[in-house]
């Protein structure tokens, strides 16, 4: 699994969200978020940008999820 596939799942569980959850947030489909967390499909950067917009992540968390991608 890639790393950002483990940190995008681990922000999710962080949150208590499902995927649905998190998709609705991020205002995409629950399957292109699971197709992210199982490294099928890169991270737009608008996906990072509303991750970051929503889940107030702090600049270590943020340089996890950038190091990650």
């Amino acid at each position: 699994m890639l790393k950002i596939a483990k940190y995008l799942k681990q922000i999710r569980l962080d949150n208590e969200e499902t995927l649905k959850d998190m998709a609705r947030s991020l205002d995409v489909t629950p399957t292109f978020i699971s197709a992210i967390e199982k490294g099928r499909k890169k991270m737009p950067v608008r996906i990072r940008n509303r991750i970051l917009d929503i889940y107030n992540l702090d600049p270590n968390q943020i340089e996890r999820l950038d190091n990650a991608n």
